[in-house]
Formats: structure tokens, C-alpha cells, sequence
């Protein structure tokens, strides 16, 4: 019995001695992970003296200690530690392969990008001065970069130089230009990094205008903070606001759209209701003057879609039907001339819309077979027809049909198909097209490609 218990003695012995790995995170060897997520991988060896060397396919990593942060590429990658203590040494390998997942959300500012995976990560691209990517920096960025590391980003939309956002859990963020408290924390300062608004949890929707903010509960209450010079927060004043203020007594709001200077929205039943500047007749009420609160626009109640450009709204009907009013200079409305509306007026004849996004003096839309068409300036190709010669009546793009999200804000247009493939095109001066470049597209550009 003796000389067995030395044995196991002798045994436990040479394992501390050998630095063996005893364990490793995560434990099988063959890893996936979305491209641009973060895990820690991970060795347990006895004795902890153990020394501990990384590599990436080959090439050594600066990590030290037993375990490394490694954010996922694209492709296959083998990482591999070897750990030593005293003579002896024992290794540890991962196969990762880097996954793509499909773009799920996008929306376009005024010079920058802001879009969700599927999964939930948060994406950003284009200028950067105001801190509006969330990176941290104030540098600008040409290909799309990951914002922190969570994974529970639901809805985003990017605005003139802010951002704003909600999580799973409903709460509201923001981040970047805070000059007229478009942010929401109360203060006027910017912030380059997503910053908590509030302790609530039940944030819906939400809409950056130019240079501030609109939004509903999950009760249907409607909500808006920053610039209101023109009465676009719809409290009745022209007063600023630096924190999310409620507007009425509603809580029958389903949809709203922030502009340039004037808000768009639909209510449960769907009746159409808008505020702010009215100096082209983007309100839709027949008149060129602001309203600084909400406004019934006629009398209709089948209302479902609405986007709010600069000077001009687009909607959809639950018919199908298209519509549009406001400036019409480049022919943004679509009627098939330059003639300014001061109320809704039909589009064509065509029953089949299902997506309409109003840019800064354009239109863009999806039918309903899911084919692309655009109108209005084109100074910067963002119709995406090859040219830089604007349309007054809605042009098919191209001949796909599996166009299912678009986006048009200034002078650019980011689209998403049914694969979560992300295409762009327009103004890319400040790389907001997100390709790597800041030039000019003037067709449907390939950003990134999901693996399928």
C-alpha cells in the first residue's frame, strides 16, 4: 500500500512538473463566431508559474498570462498557446472559423452610417468629428467598423451628426453632437461612445431628425428632445429641449419620422399627423406654415408607411398606393414634374409599394416583388442608375428583385437584400458608403457579403 500511495504521489508530481493542460475555454477545438465578436479562449496548467506563448496562424501575439481576447476575421484561423513550466511544455489549438451574418438594419445620415446584424452587433462608418460612429474616436471611418461588443442592439437610425439607438431590453441610447441636446442625457456635450438615456426599458422606435431626436413607448406615448426651432418637437414651443419630453397625451402612436426641421407620424388607427417647418408644404396640411404641435393631415385613416426627407414627406397607404408633398425642385415628389405640393398627392396608379425612404432632395422605394426604384436629385449618382441626371417619376433600378431594406438621407442611399448582403451608392466623400473609398458610386455598390 505504501509503495502505491507514492506512486500516485510520484504521478501528481511529474503532471505539475510537465505543465500539462488540464483545461481549456472553450473546450472543443473547432470554434464559429460572427466576424468582429470578441471571446476570451483560454488555459488551466499546474503549476500556475507556467509561461504562456500565443500565436495567430503562425505569427506571435503580444498576450501574456493563460488566456487571450480574440475578436473574430473572416475565414479559418488557428490559435494556439503553449504553455511551459521548466523543461517541459504543452500545447493547446483552436480552429476558428469567422462567420459573416447578414445585415438586418440599416439607416444613413448626413455623412455617416449606423446598421445591426443579425445577431444584434452594432456597425458604423463614414464621418466621425462629433464622435457620431461611437467608436470612441473622432476619426472617421471608410469600411463598416464594430461599435463595443454587445450583442443586443435592436433598431438604430443615424441623423444629421448624431446617432441613436435602442437594446433588446428597451432601453434608449445615443451618442456624438449634443449641441442642442439632441441626445437626450440632459447636457449639451457630445459623446463618442453609446450613452445611456435614462433608466427606462420600454423604448420602441426611434427617429433622428437633423439635429434632434423623436421616439415611442411601448405604451404608444410619443417623445422628442433637441432642436425645436421651427417647432419640430411638437410641444407647442420653439424651445430646445436636452431630455426625452413627452408630447400630448397620446399613447396611440405607432410610426414617426424625423426630418430636416419637420416630424412625420401615423397613429394606431392610422391617421396621419405632422409638425415643424411647413415652408414648401412638407406638412401635407394645404398651407406653408409651421405647426409647433401635432397637425391632422386630412382626414384619411389608412395610413401605414411615412419618411420624412428635407423639405418633402413620402408615404405609403395600406393600399399600396403612393404619396408625396412638399418641395419638388429635382422632382423628389415623383408626379412627373417640379411643381411644390402642399398636400398629399397621389403617385401614379401603382398598388404594389411596400418601402419608401425620402432622402435630402430624393426618393427611394421598393415594390412590393421586391425591385428597386428611385427619383428626384441625382447630383451624386445616389439613384443608382449610372448617371448623375435627376428624375421626376419613379425609375426602376436595375432588374433585381430581392431589394428588402433601404435607406436614403443626404446625398447617399444604403440598401439591404434578402440575403443581408449590404449594397450603397452616392456621396461617398467622408467614406460613408462604407467600400474602403471616398468616391463617388453611381450604381448599387457591394459593401459586404454574409456568408451563406
Amino acid at each position: 500500500m505504501k509503495k502505491f500511495v507514492l506512486f500516485l504521489v510520484l504521478v501528481m508530481f511529474t503532471a505539475m512538473l510537465s505543465g500539462c493542460i488540464l483545461s481549456k475555454k472553450p473546450s472543443s477545438n473547432s470554434v464559429a463566431m460572427p466576424v468582429g465578436d470578441q471571446m476570451t479562449f483560454s488555459v488551466n496548467v499546474s503549476p500556475s508559474t507556467a509561461t504562456y506563448a500565443w500565436t495567430l496562424d503562425g505569427a506571435p501575439l503580444t498576450a501574456s498570462g493563460k488566456s487571450y481576447a480574440y475578436t473574430a476575421l473572416a475565414g479559418e484561423h488557428a490559435l494556439k498557446v503553449k504553455a511551459t513550466h521548466g523543461s517541459s511544455a504543452d500545447t493547446q489549438t483552436w480552429t476558428i472559423e469567422g462567420t459573416n451574418p447578414p445585415f438586418a438594419l440599416v439607416s444613413t445620415g448626413l455623412y455617416h452610417t449606423a446598421a445591426i446584424k443579425d445577431g444584434g452587433s452594432l456597425w458604423a462608418w463614414g464621418y466621425n468629428a462629433n464622435g457620431q460612429l461611437g467608436d470612441g474616436t473622432n476619426v472617421d471611418k471608410h469600411v463598416p467598423v464594430r461599435i463595443d461588443t454587445g450583442t443586443d442592439w435592436s433598431n438604430v437610425s443615424a441623423g444629421g451628426y448624431h446617432t441613436v439607438a435602442i437594446k433588446t431590453d428597451g432601453s434608449l441610447w445615443a451618442w456624438g453632437d449634443n449641441g442642442y441636446g439632441q441626445l437626450g442625457d440632459g447636457t449639451t456635450v457630445d459623446k463618442k461612445v453609446p450613452t445611456r438615456i435614462g433608466g427606462a426599458t420600454n423604448w420602441v422606435l426611434v427617429s433622428a431628425g437633423w439635429d434632434y431626436t423623436v421616439a415611442i413607448k411601448t405604451d404608444g406615448s410619443l417623445w422628442a428632445w433637441g432642436d425645436n426651432t421651427a417647432g419640430q418637437l411638437g410641444d407647442g414651443t420653439t424651445v430646445n429641449k436636452n431630455a426625452p419630453l413627452r408630447i400630448g397625451t397620446g399613447a396611440d402612436w405607432s410610426k414617426v419620422s424625423a426630418g430636416y426641421y419637420h416630424t412625420v407620424a401615423i397613429k394606431t388607427g392610422g391617421a396621419l399627423w405632422a409638425w415643424g417647418f411647413n415652408g414648401s408644404g412638407q406638412l401635407g396640411d394645404g398651407t406653408n406654415t409651421n405647426k409647433n404641435i401635432p397637425t391632422h393631415i386630412g382626414t384619411g385613416t389608412d395610413w401605414s408607411i411615412v419618411s420624412a426627407g428635407r423639405y418633402h414627406t413620402v408615404a405609403i397607404k395600406t393600399n399600396g398606393s403612393l404619396w408625396a408633398w412638399g418641395l419638388n425642385n429635382a422632382g423628389q415628389l415623383g408626379d412627373g414634374t417640379t411643381i411644390d405640393e402642399l398636400a398629399p398627392t397621389h403617385i401614379g396608379t401603382g398598388t404594389d409599394w411596400s418601402i419608401v425612404s425620402a432622402g435630402w432632395d430624393s426618393t427611394v422605394a421598393i415594390k412590393t416583388g421586391d425591385s428597386f426604384w428611385a427619383w428626384g436629385y441625382n447630383g451624386n449618382g445616389q439613384l443608382g442608375d449610372g448617371t448623375t441626371i435627376n428624375k421626376n417619376a419613379p425609375t426602376q433600378i436595375g432588374t433585381d428583385t430581392d431589394w428588402s431594406i433601404v435607406s436614403a438621407r443626404y446625398y447617399q442611399t444604403v440598401a439591404i437584400k434578402t440575403g443581408g448582403a449590404l449594397w450603397a451608392w452616392g456621396d461617398n466623400g467622408y467614406g460613408q458608403l462604407g467600400d474602403g473609398t471616398t468616391v463617388d458610386k453611381h450604381v448599387p455598390t457591394l459593401i459586404y457579403m454574409p456568408n451563406v
